[in-house]
């Protein structure tokens, strides 16, 4: 975000006053050696969860955020689409 009248801006010689960086997440199912299921009453519920997903009885929905509009140097509109 170029924007050379806030306090960060201004301390910018480019007079960047902030990044956003976006990115996609991948998972990785681990459920025998995980943290987060350490007895057997919480692989059952994990285990539950994810045959629930592979079957289709679950859902989860991930989503990016919009896509990003943008005025250009030169003063056209930019627009920074969210990757698919």
């Amino acid at each position: 975000m170029l924007d050379a009248t806030t306090s960060i801006g201004k301390a910018d010689a480019a007079g960047i006053s902030d990044v956003i960086l976006e990115s996609v997440m991948t998972t990785i199912m681990d459920c025998e050696d995980s943290v987060a299921a350490v007895d057997p009453a919480d692989k059952v519920v994990v285990y539950r969860n994810w045959l629930g997903l592979m079957k289709g009885d679950r859902t989860f929905v991930r989503k990016l955020n919009a896509d990003r509009a943008y005025k250009a140097p030169d003063g056209a509109a930019l627009l920074l689409p969210a990757v698919r």
